[in-house]
């Protein structure tokens, strides 16, 4: 009778190491890439600085309630990936951060920077050191739109923005309604223009939107009012700064502006199939970054375009347990506050999304139960790379017009600071026929023949 007892404890043991990562009808993450905007800020204003940020945080720099935003996050992620329910093995079985497991790359900027620790130290409760990479903002093409000559073409066309964006302005506010929100921001100064008031409305957004994530907009009911109008206003612009149409020709030659990173992110996984070695590879970015991903996967809605701080993507390498071929899942969160806690205690919280995969007939097509084959994921992605190579450095003759760039360094005339930027990027492009671009100061200067 022992015997039988014995193997039946036997039996039962091994039947449920066999089952433990059967979830989602047989489908375990080989690998996870965690994509995240930075948490809450303090705003960004052009006037009254230390009116508006204070001293504690300054303008711009991640706040005490951005870094709770961000811990959530890494302990979501710690949890999900220690499941034994969906990974095989742990991916983070100590407490303390481990760099082997983990590649970390950040912009060049405080908030991201603190941004990617502060996850860290959710991910790896016993934190220790990090290691974030960065690249000199001014070249990083990963992580950093404001360098991509599209976006940089679309900011730079003021008429263009006007004729979309100020329709939208009057249809919530009168200018009088704006000087008064204005006033009550402490940001008069950048709302003098009535012909660039939609410059005025972004400006209120961000100060809006910082304030609420820090509980301080019930301060300002005329600000608190605006919100929902500058909401529309800053979400059409970025409709309109990163947005791709594949109709567009021009789109199409360009590519949407997270190729590059959605390029980079399929690469792991192929670098992690020949030959694993990081479980989880983070990127610390912005929301100018996080919309276009978005897009890049195919989902316009407005969770893609109005981006919360501390929105993160999870996409993740999956095996079929069955047959051992490879999958890929998204998923898309952000934190929100515990109203139970009396402290402000944040839990990350799945959101919808609505991506694309594509069959080998090239129809794009919504996964089923999230999940697609991986050369589908890749095949979609691919479709909104650039048409040509060289694509993502094309502009028009009137955008380039726009960089004020001059033509030759005889002319003696400074660089602007966009045109100086698109020859950063896009040195091959920079000069114009007959001239080679100065290394050192990124001139125009004549070819130089031997006789």
């Amino acid at each position: 009778m022992l015997k039988f007892f014995l193997l039946a404890i036997f039996i039962l043991v091994h039947l449920a190491k066999a089952t433990v990562y059967s979830v989602d009808s047989g489908y375990v993450v080989e690998l996870t890439q965690v994509i995240h905007r930075h948490g809450a800020r303090s705003p960004l204003p052009n006037f009254n600085k230390e009116l508006i940020c204070g001293y504690e945080y300054p303008c711009g720099y991640l706040n005490n309630v951005g870094m709770s935003m961000l811990r959530a996050v890494g302990a979501y992620v710690r949890h999900r990936y220690n499941d034994p329910s969906i990974v095989k093995k742990p991916f983070f079985p100590g407490r303390r951060y481990n760099a082997s497991l983990v590649y970390s790359r950040s912009t060049a900027k405080q908030r991201t920077i603190q941004s990617s620790s502060a996850f860290l130290s959710g991910v790896f409760p016993d934190f220790s050191l990090p290691v974030p990479y960065t690249v000199e903002l001014n070249r990083d093409t990963l992580l950093n739109p404001d360098v991509y000559p599209s976006v940089i073409s679309r900011l730079l066309d003021a008429k263009a923005q006007k004729a979309l964006l100020n329709p939208i302005v009057d249809s919530y506010f009168t200018w009088k309604q704006l000087e008064e929100v204005a006033a009550e921001a402490l940001t008069t100064e950048s709302c003098q223009d009535y012909d660039l008031r939609y410059e005025c409305v972004v400006r209120l957004y961000d100060i809006a939107s910082c304030y609420k994530a820090t509980n301080k907009l019930d301060d300002m009911p005329k600000l608190k009012m605006a919100l929902e109008g500058a909401r529309a206003v800053n979400t059409r612009r970025f409709s309109y700064l990163f947005g791709y149409d594949p109709d567009n020709e021009l789109d199409r030659i360009q590519g949407t502006v997270a190729h590059k990173l959605v390029d980079e992110i399929v690469e792991n996984m192929y670098s992690y199939l020949s030959s694993p070695s990081y479980r989880m590879y983070e990127y610390s970015t912005h929301d100018s970054m996080l919309t276009p991903l978005g897009i890049t996967l195919g989902d316009y809605s407005e969770g893609t375009i109005d981006v919360p701080f501390a929105q993160t993507y999870l996409i993740e390498l999956l095996q079929n347990v069955a047959d051992k071929t490879y999958h890929v899942r998204v998923l898309r969160g952000f934190p929100q506050e515990n109203e139970a806690e009396e402290d402000r205690e944040f839990s990350f919280v799945q959101t919808d999304i609505k991506w694309y995969c594509m069959t080998q007939g090239n129809k794009a097509y919504i996964p089923i139960n999230n999940i697609c084959p991986l050369q589908d994921f890749v095949r979609y992605i691919n479709s909104t790379k650039p048409d040509t190579q060289g694509g993502f450095c094309v502009i028009q003759k009137d955008q380039y017009e726009r960089l004020e760039c001059p033509a030759s360094v005889e002319d003696s005339l400074p660089l602007t600071r966009f045109c100086q930027q698109y020859r950063t990027v896009c040195p091959r492009e920079a000069c114009p026929e007959g001239l080679v671009l100065g290394a050192a100061d990124l001139q125009c200067y004549p070819v130089v023949t031997s006789s």
